[in-house]
């Protein structure tokens, strides 16, 4: 099963914490170490979210996948219809939407009438693709079973945050068919995946698929990554991709050999790299230091990336200097031309 990783964000993502001004979010540098879409709040009930257009048109710069998602509150916080029109009227021709269907803060709990009542108007006005992102036990309790609910919806985006690729539990009447996406983690590194403004996490999704089928559902961006020139004088670094860590071995593991496990690079934590080797996108190894010994990380295994690497690999030899020795009868020599010797 192939994944592609992605995020999603808020305003809380692009927007200085302070000063509530726009600094938008470093799509670059979130391709850079993976990412390949994201899903951004356009709409809060009934209201535009400030700094989305923006950040739209730097994911559009950067050839990074987007698509809108908004939040649905309950019939008792925000008019039905006032949030059905705000959609109708603001999505256009976007080939892709989500709706965000979950408890806010565990003050509001909107339930099947309330979504049911947003996505009906959509549906008959709105040609994209609609989804929905909820919890199992969310949708389980708050929802029902309907099968009229695959005439309004057409994928999930299922929130399971256990740092793995695993499927998710799927409600019912939805099958492994409708699920395109799951939330994967809560606690992503905010720099590794471009967040600017010294927000401590950002969330993290993954798509089960192709990095050409991404593309292809969300109908913008681009595939792969365009080279930039290292950035000298960073040292280059390993970070694990996923919560249950990178192992480190004794020697890199390669054409089936064994390597001890000698410990565990924990999720989030960072090693200075003092050597690289293979290719990435099929098997790659980093040599680092751990408790006082040489060690390595799988970086890429078996065609999957399980480590992203920042920075740059420090020069470890010295240039070779050469010389001009001249040899005389008497077994005296010149070097460089200067006296005997």
């Amino acid at each position: 099963m192939e994944i592609v990783r992605g995020t999603d964000h808020y305003r809380r993502d692009w927007n200085d914490a302070n000063t509530g001004m726009y600094v938008g979010i470093d799509f670059p540098t979130a391709r850079r170490n993976g990412s390949r879409f994201t899903f951004y709040k356009r709409i809060d009930g009934a209201s535009i979210t400030p700094g989305s257009a923006e950040l739209k048109a730097e994911a559009d710069a950067a050839g990074h996948c987007n698509a809108p998602y908004g939040w649905v509150y309950s019939h008792n916080w925000v008019d039905i219809n006032s949030q059905a029109q705000c959609r109708i009227q603001d999505l256009g021709n976007a080939p892709v939407y989500l709706e965000d269907f979950e408890d806010y803060l565990g003050m509001d709990f909107p339930k099947a009438p309330d979504l049911w009542g947003v996505l009906v108007p959509l549906r008959n006005n709105y040609r994209g693709k609609i989804g929905v992102y909820t919890r199992f036990d969310y949708w389980w309790q708050f929802a029902n079973s309907d099968p009229a609910w695959l005439e309004l919806i057409d994928f999930l985006v299922l929130a399971d945050p256990d740092g793995n690729d695993s499927l998710p539990k799927i409600p019912a009447p939805f099958t492994q068919e409708h699920l395109k996406f799951k939330q994967d983690w809560w606690w992503g590194d905010p720099a590794t995946w471009g967040i600017r403004n010294n927000k401590e996490a950002v969330d993290l999704d993954l798509f089960y698929g192709t990095e050409d089928e991404v593309v292809q559902f969300f109908g913008n961006g681009t595939i792969g990554v365009p080279e930039e020139p290292p950035v000298e004088g960073v040292t280059m670094q390993v970070t694990p991709k996923y919560a249950d860590g990178s192992k480190i071995r004794s020697a890199a593991v390669v054409d089936g050999s064994n390597a001890n496990q000698v410990g565990t690079l924990a999720f989030g934590a960072k090693l200075d790299v003092i050597g690289l080797t293979g290719a990435s996108g099929s098997e790659q190894w980093v040599e680092v230091v751990w408790a006082g010994k040489r060690a390595y990380i799988a970086v890429w295994w078996n065609n999957k990336e399980w480590a992203i690497l920042s920075g740059t690999l420090p020069t470890t030899t010295e240039p070779v200097k050469t010389h001009d020795v001249e040899v005389f009868s008497d077994g005296m020599i010149s070097i460089d031309g200067g006296p005997r010797q």
